[in-house]
């Protein structure tokens, strides 16, 4: 009898090992079949690893939200194994206390599990995660990227701010999840979040960039139409091609102007290309927009929007004025106001020219070196001399000043410095070349002969198809205003053109040397003469005498010509030149 009560005793302890005693492996099994979460968590502090392990993962089959608070527990526990195992658990489980500690779990120790986290949050769209979610985004990149991932499936907008301050991160990945975000939360604000990042230097954000904004459609409009006023290497022709795939592209005026600008080859060694200027300066409505890119640091836009303007020429020059009226500040608006001083002023060339010039944000001079240059003396001389100077157009009114006639100076001194700076200043002018046109052009018309000799001289050397007819024009303009031209400079590079269009109005001027050699050359082609100089004498009224010396048979022969003043003020040789020479 005694047998049989023991037998009974060990039969109990063992039915109670398999139905709740003893946790094993089996066990383990036969309570999660049951759902007997109690047994379960239990077990979550027995000796063996894997009996924990197995009763963690039971309850996370359960997924039973009473399992998370002591699973929670476990977090802190010595083996990381078990701890990642209970993290693990209570993410696939979920539910509001599983949030809870999801969101506390973004500041645990190990990236593995604040990754897991961030992921789940995402997953649940606990929208009480959005703020530790967006702190997250400063947590090393494969937390960050996942952080910011879950902030656009929350969908909550507020995440905006976060997600656009990592859009400059050098992270790809991170770059690349905070755009997809942004653009799953759309908008307005999406539009604006994402405007920094159109000219991201990694192509593959560019174009998830692109595809984003023809996702949000027309609110994404006014901010890329922004970005092609951008300074980036990438930005603007990312800007207008978006705009293009938009079937936005800018029609006129100013918007039409950047999208043409962003046409500009982003190769800095590249020549700027005429037919793109050409374009620009042929936009409707397009002045403002130009004026505005003339302010730009960009790559090349000032040059293009220069050209623009100076090719739109005397239509642009009272919006120039009124723009540089408005924008200019110290020396930049000292040195246009003062244009009034400037060599053949006033001139809508002047007005145009200086307001574009001074508009430039690269704009500069030395005030000292620039008073020092508006004298003719030797410290003048000094400057243009100098190796080290290298004027921008800034200096060319100062230059052109130093091209005026020496005779002017009564002290010899000055006078010897002044012939002595004039090649200098010409040649420095010469270098800076076509940005000195339009302020050479008006010097044309100043009353010192010296400087429209000079000035048409270096336009001729600088642009001769584009000058040529306003040289001639100039001194056609002296001639009929009654200015004495005789023996200018200006009358010796009109008659050099040798153009017999100009005939009509060499006749009407008292002749040189040259000119007395051309109208015998005309006569005798193929014979070659030079002049002989005449005694000094007073000049006549009506009669210019010369002596020209010309090889006949291998002789040096002589012919007096004199030039005489007829009734319609027209100068030819009296008696005419022999049919044949002597």
């Amino acid at each position: 009898m005694k047998t049989l009560r023991r037998f009974a005793a060990i039969a109990l302890v063992t039915g109670l090992a398999g139905c709740g005693g003893e946790a094993t492996i089996e066990t383990i099994a036969k309570w999660q079949a049951a759902g007997n979460v109690a047994k379960l968590t239990e077990s979550f502090t027995h000796y063996d690893q894997s009996v924990r392990v197995a009763a963690i993962q039971a309850v996370a089959a359960l997924k039973a939200p009473e399992a998370v608070a002591p699973l929670a527990l476990l977090f802190q526990d010595p083996d990381k194994f078990v701890a990642h195992k209970a993290i693990d658990a209570v993410l696939a489980i979920g539910g509001p206390e599983a949030q809870q500690q999801a969101i506390g779990l973004l500041s645990y120790e190990t990236p593995t599990a604040r990754a897991a986290a961030a992921k789940a949050l995402g997953a649940w769209k606990t929208r009480a995660a959005v703020a530790p979610l967006s702190t997250a985004l400063d947590d090393q990149i494969s937390v960050s990227a996942v952080a910011a991932q879950s902030l656009g499936l929350i969908g909550d907008k507020q995440a905006i701010p976060a997600l656009a301050a990592k859009l400059k991160d050098r992270s790809y990945d991170l770059r690349q999840a905070c755009v997809t975000s942004i653009t799953q939360l759309g908008g307005a604000e999406a539009a604006a979040a994402l405007a920094p990042t159109i000219g991201d230097f990694s192509e593959s954000v560019r174009t998830t960039v692109k595809e984003a904004m023809i996702q949000i459609g027309d609110p994404a409009v006014p901010y890329v139409l922004e970005a092609l006023r951008d300074n980036g290497e990438f930005t603007r022709p990312a800007a207008a091609a978006i705009l293009k795939a938009m079937g936005k592209a800018p029609q006129s005026g100013t918007e039409l102007v950047w999208f043409t600008l962003a046409k500009i080859p982003q190769d800095v060694g590249a020549p700027v290309d005429p037919a793109l200027v050409a374009e620009l300066a042929a936009i409707d409505g397009g002045t403002e927009g130009l004026l505005e890119a003339i302010t730009h640091l960009g790559n090349k836009v000032y040059d293009y929007a220069y050209l623009a303007l100076d090719s739109i020429g005397k239509p642009a020059t009272a919006a120039a004025v009124a723009a540089a009226n408005q924008k200019l500040t110290g020396e930049a608006k000292s040195w246009f106001e003062s244009r009034r001083q400037w060599s053949g002023a006033p001139s809508w060339r002047l007005d145009l020219w200086g307001a574009i010039t001074a508009l430039n944000p690269r704009f500069t001079i030395n005030p000292p070196k620039a008073k020092t240059l508006e004298t003719f003396d030797a410290d003048a001389r000094t400057i243009l001399s100098s190796s080290q100077f290298k004027p921008t157009p800034e200096y060319v009114p100062l230059l052109i000043k130093q091209t005026r006639t020496p005779e002017e100076f009564e002290n010899r001194e000055k006078k010897k410095s002044a012939q002595l700076n004039k090649p200098l200043a010409e040649k420095h002018l010469l270098n800076i070349g076509k940005e000195a046109f339009n302020p050479l052009v008006a010097a044309l018309e100043d009353e010192d002969l010296s400087i429209a000799g000079s000035s048409a001289k270096l336009l001729l050397l600088i642009d001769k198809e584009h000058s040529y007819d306003l040289v001639v024009e100039s001194l056609k303009a002296k001639v009929e205003g009654g200015t004495e031209v005789a023996g200018s400079e200006l009358l010796q590079i009109v008659t050099d053109l040798n153009d017999p269009s100009i005939e009509p109005l060499l006749v009407k001027v008292r002749p040189n040397n040259a000119r007395a050699i051309q109208v015998f050359e005309q006569k005798y082609p193929g014979v070659s003469a030079t002049t002989v100089t005449l005694p000094p004498s007073d000049p006549h009224p009506t009669a210019e005498p010369f002596k020209l010396k010309y090889l006949k048979d291998g002789k040096s022969k002589e012919l007096r010509v004199i030039f005489r003043k007829n009734d319609n003020g027209e100068w030819a040789p009296e008696p005419p030149l022999p049919d044949t020479l002597p």
